[in-house]
């Protein structure tokens, strides 16, 4: 897992690249929230089918609670009384957030300030879900690229991700690049949701 600063500047990229490609939220996997909260900020995966994870950046740290519904750790619709029982008081309003659905859960991980990421005493890790949901944070543009080719059946050169990855203010020239219809004022708002930089042109 990367660290909290990369984990956050990462799911900005996902959610603009999402945005980029589909023009309805709805149908988008990855979305970010810069203002989820004063000082906090929420990015978000959802596949539509019942998985999904919500990684919440607070003053303290990151907390992502996940959900691989069909997972060991989610046997018969209920979460494994572990997943939570360590979490650091510090993240217990996360936890407590309605919106974060957390009696919902397969797993969930927990990085306070810049210690390395920790989960709690389970033994289903592997069975959780988490491999597979949390395969796209491995930063490496090819994920994307795949993902993107399966999911939107669209092409992306490994540059462009690249550059998006790097946090290269979106210009009208990525977005040719990108070989998109959506224009920059198109995503003005998205843009100003997420926290992706990008160029007025």
């Amino acid at each position: 897992m990367p660290d909290r600063e990369r984990l956050l500047r990462l799911c900005q990229s996902l959610a603009c690249l999402d945005a980029c490609l589909c023009a309805e939220w709805e149908d988008r996997y990855y979305s970010f929230n810069q203002r989820w909260d004063a000082n906090e900020q929420l990015g978000s995966m959802r596949d539509g089918s019942g998985d999904e994870w919500r990684a919440h950046f607070t003053p303290h740290g990151a907390i992502l609670f996940g959900l691989g519904h069909e997972s060991e750790a989610y046997r018969h619709g209920e979460p494994h009384p572990e997943i939570l029982s360590a979490v650091p008081d510090c993240f217990r309003p996360s936890v407590e957030e309605p919106a974060f659905d957390t009696e919902n859960l397969s797993f969930c991980l927990w990085s306070e300030g810049s210690s390395p990421w920790k989960v709690g005493p389970i033994d289903v890790l592997g069975e959780d879900g988490s491999e597979e949901l949390l395969g796209i944070l491995d930063a490496n543009p090819a994920t994307y690229r795949a993902f993107a080719r399966e999911y939107f059946e669209h092409e992306l050169g490994l540059d462009v991700i690249e550059q998006i990855y790097a946090h290269q203010p979106l210009s009208s020239r990525l977005l040719e690049a990108l070989q998109v219809e959506r224009t920059l004022p198109d995503l003005r708002e998205d843009l100003l949701e997420i926290g992706y930089p990008f160029n007025d042109d």
